[in-house]
């Protein structure tokens, strides 16, 4: 495989053609003159002053650093990544990715021209990039064991949107092992992963329904769904989007204005801030900092019996981030710190009206400013759940 020099990366339709992609990948002879004639383009570009980017089908990048950005991090020099399918059954040696030690930017990785999309958020290109973001890590790098595939997931008991590419760790570059291989997690022990929903509405993404499409792993009904789906001012981030009870997702503590919970149902999807955690209603001053795994869930509590009331079960805590008290509330200082503190295995405890209380969402409340904001994707679970909870559950086939 070609090594990539530290020059401009630009890529032209006259460069590569749909039909030459296998061909290339199996010639290095081919893929080095290709980039012989990329950098004839470039000086040409450079000759002429003219912006690469007001011509249509190149794709430029800085000239100052390597197409994964990590040469002048670490010196060394990466072969070009690239993926054919993102379908398990598929996979071959040539699909196998070494991301360990990209950082603190993202890392490109070439997909072949695949199924067209009507109205697709990015131009067709005939060689495309994805750029992949090592986030999940206080270090901003992806780790050393990020060696592996890339795949489309499918959690079961979830609507059609909520599928999503993982990255599966493998010790070698076998896909006859891929089920002995693990998905690759962040510091806080969740799957790191690309929402599929994501894909719709964000350009460095896009191309990943591409390569989707062309597996037959999703179709252009869903791809038009999606794209059709009003989106939250503010994009998920994958440990907070929510498709189902029960579902594990990260529940940062600290921040003055609670963390943006997202949530996705059959054909809506809704963000909002879950204030409610934050302390107190009357000053909202948080209580701990820290991270924890949580769920939601129905409240079994005797004094909810009949009404939908959800809490949020802890699961367990993050080592990397640990729960403190938040020194500026003097949480310490009170009687009943102790009850507040998230213990594993418990609901996430609340003060109201001076008591210690589980903090609860009652979708069949209202009060006189209406019903709690997060209500709306709370009801959204209890939608999938109808839909895909069991094995009875009625759903549209859009996969």
């Amino acid at each position: 495989m070609a090594v990539l020099d530290r020059r401009s990366f630009v890529i032209s339709e006259r460069t590569l053609v749909p039909g030459h992609f296998n061909a290339l990948l199996a010639s290095p002879t081919k893929i080095d003159k290709a980039w012989d004639h990329t950098a004839a383009v470039s000086q040409t570009l450079r000759e002429h002053s003219t912006p690469a980017s007001h011509l249509t089908g190149i794709i430029t990048r800085d000239p100052n650093k390597d197409l994964d950005n990590n040469v002048a991090h670490s010196g060394r020099k990466r072969t070009l990544r690239s993926i054919r399918t993102l379908d398990p059954s598929k996979l071959s040696r040539h699909d196998y990715l070494d991301f360990s030690g990209i950082g603190p930017s993202c890392a490109y990785v070439a997909v072949p021209p695949g199924a067209r999309i009507p109205d697709a958020a990015v131009k067709t290109s005939p060689f495309t990039y994805i750029r992949l973001f090592p986030r999940g890590w206080r270090s901003h790098t992806f780790p050393t064991n990020a060696k592996g595939f890339l795949y489309y997931y499918k959690p079961p008991h979830s609507p059609p949107m909520a599928g999503q590419i993982r990255f599966r760790c493998m010790q070698s570059d076998s896909p006859q092992d891929f089920a002995s291989g693990y998905d690759l997690c962040g510091d806080n022990g969740l799957p790191w992963s690309v929402p599929l929903v994501l894909c719709g509405h964000t350009a460095c993404y896009a191309p990943i329904l591409d390569v989707a499409l062309r597996d037959g792993l999703i179709s252009h009904k869903l791809v038009d769904l999606m794209q059709k789906t009003p989106t939250p001012r503010k994009l998920p981030v994958a440990d907070r989007l929510v498709y189902t009870l029960g579902q594990p997702f990260a529940l940062r503590m600290g921040a003055a204005v609670g963390p943006t919970i997202s949530f996705l149902g059959k054909d809506r999807f809704i963000a909002d801030v879950l204030t409610t955690i934050s302390g107190s209603p009357s000053k909202r001053m948080p209580l701990y900092q820290g991270t924890v795994i949580s769920c939601f869930e129905l409240s079994k509590l005797p004094e909810h019996v009949g009404r939908r009331v959800v809490v949020i079960r802890i699961i367990r805590l993050v080592d990397s981030d640990p729960i403190r008290p938040n020194l500026k509330t003097r949480l310490h200082e009170r009687p009943e710190s102790d009850k507040l503190t998230p213990r594993v295995g418990g609901l996430l405890m609340g003060l109201r009206h001076s008591k210690v209380k589980p903090i609860v969402f009652d979708l069949d409340s209202v009060t006189k400013w209406g019903v709690q904001p997060i209500s709306q994707g709370l009801e959204l679970l209890l939608e999938n759940e109808k839909l895909y909870g069991s094995e009875g559950g009625s759903s549209e086939s859009l996969t």
